[in-house]
């Protein structure tokens, strides 16, 4: 109760900073030790520390976090992880999933297959194949040349809702990663489309074991139906779902699962 009561104070102490000058309360103290304080982050936090994060909008709009603290992010409030975009990725996908593996810690076998529906320009394409990962890409966009050009992808050049047996024919993924600029309905029933396709094709044979999936907000109202997305993720037999706002996401949400059920 003693915890509660002091995390309602220091809101509240949070909000009168913030409601009476925030750019200077957000510009805090220079960091130079655990305990201190860091530009725009607050106090510093040691792993395993169970932290809250507040973001104050405005007097109408406050939104409270809360994650624990890991080696691998950022050891200030805001549970960011830091990861810079090397410059041959060709776009900001490639922090999507380099930051939901460093969250996550899902099994990294290289050699495996990866499946990615909506994989233009090639961002994550690119974080697969580094990896090691044997890629094939559905998406009627092009591909940069660099991802175009690697051995270990092959790209089906066609919406996902067209793909046929015949395009899929010799894929058996170990993941499935999606992130199609699409309504999060209209995106979840190519899913469902492809799946229906590797399971008739695999059989009991079907190795997929992970999925990492972007869901676009393209429109506010989505936000409201996201439990409806995460129902028809474990319809499609998708379990261990774990949906989240990654710090590379934008106006979009992430959902990981762990498992797949055959």
């Amino acid at each position: 109760m003693n915890d509660v009561k002091n995390l309602e104070k220091r809101m509240h102490e949070l909000g009168r900073a913030l409601a009476g000058d925030p750019a200077a309360f957000l510009a805090g103290r220079e960091a130079s030790g655990p305990g201190e304080e860091s530009p725009g982050f607050g106090p510093r936090t040691s792993p395993e520390a169970l932290v809250y994060d507040l973001i104050w909008v405005d007097d109408f709009h406050v939104f409270l976090g809360r994650h624990v603290s890991s080696p691998d992010i950022l050891p200030f409030p805001g549970n960011l992880c830091g990861l810079p975009l090397p410059p041959h990725a060709p776009s900001r996908a490639w922090l999507k999933l380099e930051e939901a593996i460093l969250r996550f810690r899902p099994v990294v076998q290289p050699g495996w297959q990866a499946l990615e529906i909506g994989c233009a320009p090639g961002g994550a394409t690119t974080a697969l194949l580094d990896r090691g990962f044997r890629v094939v890409g559905i998406d009627p966009q092009f591909m940069a040349e660099t991802v175009a050009a690697n051995p270990d992808f092959r790209h089906i050049r066609k919406p996902a809702r067209y793909a046929t047996r015949e395009d899929l024919a010799g894929v058996n993924p170990d993941w499935i990663v999606m992130d199609m600029s699409i309504p999060p309905r209209d995106a979840l029933g190519e899913l469902s489309h492809v799946l229906g396709i590797l399971r008739d094709s695999q059989g009991k044979d079907l190795a997929l074991r992970r999925g990492f999936f972007t869901l676009k907000l393209n429109d506010w109202k989505y936000a409201s139906e996201v439990s409806f997305y995460i129902k028809r993720l474990t319809q499609f037999g998708f379990e261990g779902l774990k949906p989240i706002q990654l710090a590379s996401n934008r106006q979009e949400f992430f959902v990981y699962s762990g498992k797949f059920r055959r």
